[in-house]
């Protein structure tokens, strides 16, 4: 190396490496938090056998994909462990694009920028990634900061063209870098935890769009949103991504997608009002238009019935994938709504194809007469339903008493099961497994299926009858049904399985179907996605 390493030690290939070695070395990675321990390594063997190529995919797997100081930590590790890893991990340049700052730098600051322009030299040109983690020693409100001050000199104005995603910014972190704009700068977290003022005055207003003029990907988590927030925002037309929590009235609601016209997916957790608005309300409320919105997820979060008619005012021609969800009620019911209402609504969402229903339990008949409503429906994800038993044994009662299949187009159900809510129902399951060698709910799922395949045109080839069913398991779920799995499969031509049992910690009960679902996991979010 042609200059002093201030993350990498020398390290003598002959040797050992004793990792933690060289003191004043790991102390200064306070600023990427890492701690400071002694590790001890030996050299490995067998795997350096392996071609570079291969072993460069193999170490990048064990680089956690979240963006955090665990992250930093982790992949210094591997680079500590010998020469040999270290150049191997430093050619995948897309592994150092990106970096968490904690902020203010605990020890001297010369030290931490020199590490950090280090790390960031190691990305070649590529687009970078910062995660701000701000500490308690660097609250000071809107005022400006001498430790974040010289972060925004020597970090943010030196690399504005290359800073593609900043995730951790806090209002006062805001104050101190938006002092000119990052004209590349595509995805924005915003974090308000632990602000005491609730009102957002630096979110969805103009010094926004001044500091970011090509924002793609916007997040606020953690401050409500109510309507003199957003009523006279400007409009982000440059946004197609959107999370925000704690959304505050129907008004609020629809304000936001006005605001951002060109939004394509849509996390929104929805607050509705005590006193919801009447249906004449609704009926003579503004129709907002979203032209190019594919993918919208709403988590209601009052405890009362799930009101539909957020949907009513809103026309989303091409919405495929809706996902709904209450943390608050553990039974899918929905409000009360006129008939004109109700059949505006789903006619709003006659273009969804892919459905997943977030909630505790979902067996009843608010369940199943939303679900006719979707008779165009391929994809029907389940989380957390602790009734899934009960549920597809309702299926199979309604696709018996009906003259035609019962969600004709459905080709694939998922279950993604963490608990068990029931103790009997897992008894259940356990007796019938072992009377019958299958699962009670394994031969209701094989008669509706089987149902189905009778009631529909009998010059339709097998395939396009065929059920998929997916079962994604962890925690405590995971291991009583990793017993019961060989009961669990199915015997039927037109109707397979699969399951997957997957760490109980990966993913909060309100994001897991971020880290699972296809086309949104930890490929996306390796690629830069909030």
């Amino acid at each position: 190396m042609l200059f002093k390493s201030y993350i990498f030690p020398d390290v003598d290939p002959e040797k050992p490496f004793l990792l933690g070695s060289e003191p004043e070395r790991t102390d200064s990675l306070s600023m990427l938090s890492v701690e400071t321990k002694t590790y001890f390594y030996s050299k490995p063997s067998l795997i350096d056998r392996l071609p570079p190529e291969l072993l460069q995919e193999i170490l990048v797997l064990v680089v956690p994909f979240e963006n955090s100081t665990h992250r930093n930590l982790a992949l210094l590790r591997l680079t500590w462990v010998c020469p040999l890893w270290r150049a191997v991990l430093r050619q995948r340049r897309s592994l150092w694009s990106t970096l968490a700052i904690k902020i203010p730098l605990n020890l001297a600051a010369d030290l931490a920028l020199s590490m950090i322009h280090e790390w960031v030299g190691l990305a070649s040109h590529r687009p970078l990634s910062f995660f701000l983690v701000q500490s308690f020693a660097c609250r000071f409100g809107g005022k400006t900061c001498a430790f974040c001050s010289r972060i925004y000199v020597e970090i943010f104005q030196k690399y504005s063209e290359r800073i593609h995603l900043v995730a951790g910014l806090t209002p006062h972190l805001f104050h101190n870098f938006s002092r000119s704009p990052l004209p590349n700068l595509r995805g924005l977290a915003f974090d308000y935890t632990g602000r005491k003022s609730k009102r957002p005055s630096t979110v969805l207003s103009t010094p926004l769009i001044i500091f970011a003029p090509n924002l793609q990907r916007l997040d606020i988590q953690n401050i409500s949103i109510n309507f003199s927030n957003v009523g006279l925002g400007p409009r982000f037309s440059s946004v197609t991504r959107l999370s925000i929590r704690r959304v505050i009235g129907l008004t609020t609601l629809l304000r936001i997608f006005v605001n951002f016209p060109n939004l394509e997916y849509a996390v929104i957790h929805y607050l509705s009002y005590p006193d919801a608005m009447t249906d004449s309300d609704i009926s003579v409320a503004g129709i907002v238009t979203m032209p190019k919105l594919t993918n919208l997820t709403v988590f209601f979060s009052r405890p009362q019935p799930i009101d539909l008619s957020v949907f009513h005012n809103l026309d989303m021609p091409l919405l495929k994938i809706l996902r709904i969800g209450s943390f608050q009620v553990n039974q899918f019911q929905t409000l009360p709504l006129a008939v004109e209402v109700t059949e505006t609504i789903y006619q709003r969402l006659r273009t969804v194809r892919h459905l997943s229903l977030i909630f505790n339990n979902l067996s009843g008949p608010d369940i199943t007469n939303f679900l006719l409503r979707f008779p165009d429906l391929e994809t029907l994800d389940l989380q957390e339903c602790a009734d899934f038993e009960k549920l597809i044994s309702e299926f199979k009662d309604i696709q018996e008493r009906s003259l035609v299949p019962f969600l004709p187009a459905l080709r694939k159900i998922t279950f993604d099961i963490s608990k068990l809510y029931d103790k009997s129902s897992a008894s259940r399951l356990l007796e019938s497994s072992l009377q019958f060698g299958l699962t009670e709910f394994s031969l209701d799922l094989t008669a509706f299926a089987l149902k189905r395949l009778a009631d529909s045109d009998q010059e339709q080839d097998l395939p396009t009858n065929a059920l998929h069913v997916e079962f994604y398991l962890s925690g405590v779920a995971s291991r009583f049904y990793s017993l019961l799995e060989e009961e669990m499969r199915f015997d039927a031509k037109n109707l397979s399985c699969s399951f997957v049992f997957w760490e109980e910690e990966f993913g909060a009960r309100e994001t897991r179907w971020q880290y699972r679902l296809e086309g949104e996991g930890a490929e996306s979010r390796a690629n830069g996605h909030i």
